[in-house]
């Protein structure tokens, strides 16, 4: 549903849920870009689904790779994370780095973490979810994504 613009995604939600149950809220993510400029440039791009019945609930959902800031996002996430898990495969006594991964990937996470903050679409979603649990009625908001949607999801 993320990768479909309006009204194609309404349509969409018309067919799956009925007509008016789910809504495809592009205006709580317009007033988000209004209150943070600095995402109006974002090649991020996720799309906001509330429904009719249950007001406090909302889904956020995140497109996955699609473009070629997407598929930088999609290295910055798991380059690091694939690099040494391969490298524990092949090297000998590569299980012996098992309980220092999670430090090791976080090094080499934060030695990449300025050339990489333009495509670092976590922060923007994160900021977005936080900004709909603080300045909306919504109480519940669910994150899912396709691809690198769903890398997204887990860590937003």
């Amino acid at each position: 549903l993320a990768y479909v613009k309006m009204p194609d995604s309404q349509i969409m939600l018309d067919q799956w849920f009925g007509a008016g149950v789910a809504t495809d809220n592009v205006e709580v993510i317009d007033d988000f870009i209004t209150v943070f400029p600095e995402y109006s440039q974002s090649a991020a791009s996720y799309k906001l689904i509330t429904f009719r019945d249950t007001p406090t609930f909302a889904v956020v959902s995140i497109r996955g790779t699609a473009t070629l800031w997407d598929l930088m996002a999609d290295a910055q996430l798991w380059l690091s994370a694939g690099l040494f898990q391969g490298l524990r495969e092949l090297l000998p006594l590569g299980e012996v780095w098992t309980p220092t991964l999670h430090k090791m990937v976080k090094f080499v996470s934060a030695l990449e973490a300025d050339s990489t903050s333009q495509v670092a679409y976590y922060k923007e979603t994160t900021k977005f979810v936080k900004y709909l649990k603080e300045n909306t009625e919504f109480t519940t908001v669910q994150v899912t994504g396709h691809s690198l949607g769903g890398g997204l999801a887990l860590i937003t």
